[in-house]
């Protein structure tokens, strides 16, 4: 409880955001690996996007459905998150091993030296191109209205319907309660 256990919580959820990060990465930095046509780069692309949103919708549903109110997994939320965390790493386990075993990549273009590339030379791509920088205004109040509504709107949602009597919930007032000033 207090400050011990939002240490632990700020620690796992760092080490959580950095493995997440480097695997993310690794992942769509495989894109020019799959195809050396733009167009297929761009269909994959494409694709991976509006798989990771149907997912990402999914499971703004399922989660809060699976740990809290009468269909919680274990009958609290404790246990139902515990018990869709078990679900998700297995999940996990499978697709990293699907993808490791089934994506080669092209590796005959890796003799020829690769054109340096800096930050200033980004940014004055962005800034030079106003297709690519509307886009890119576009994406930033889109992450910045998504996360307002599924962070903050979304979570509040889920309390008044669904209710956090016990469990994760209470856990959370008791850490606020002991770290107040």
């Amino acid at each position: 409880t207090g400050w011990p256990f939002i240490i632990a919580f700020g620690i796992s959820y760092f080490a959580y955001s950095i493995t997440y990060t480097m695997n993310d990465i690794a992942y769509w930095g495989m894109i020019p690996a799959l195809s050396r046509d733009a167009t297929a780069r761009d269909q994959f692309t494409s694709r991976a996007t509006l798989c990771a949103g149907i997912g990402n919708a999914l499971a703004s549903v399922a989660i809060p459905l699976f740990t809290t109110g009468a269909m919680a997994l274990g009958g609290n939320a404790g246990s139902g998150y515990g018990r869709v965390a078990i679900v998700i790493c297995v999940l996990a386990i499978f697709f990293q091993i699907f993808t490791v075993l089934g994506v080669r990549e092209n590796r005959d273009d890796m003799n020829t030296k690769p054109v340096p590339l800096s930050f200033r030379k980004i940014i004055s791509t962005i800034a030079g191109n106003d297709q690519l920088m509307w886009i890119a205004i576009i994406f930033l109040i889109q992450q910045i209205g998504n996360n307002i509504a599924v962070s903050g709107i979304g979570s509040t949602y889920i309390y008044f319907a669904f209710g956090y009597s016990g469990g994760l919930y209470s856990l959370f007032n008791t850490c606020l309660l002991y770290t107040s000033p």
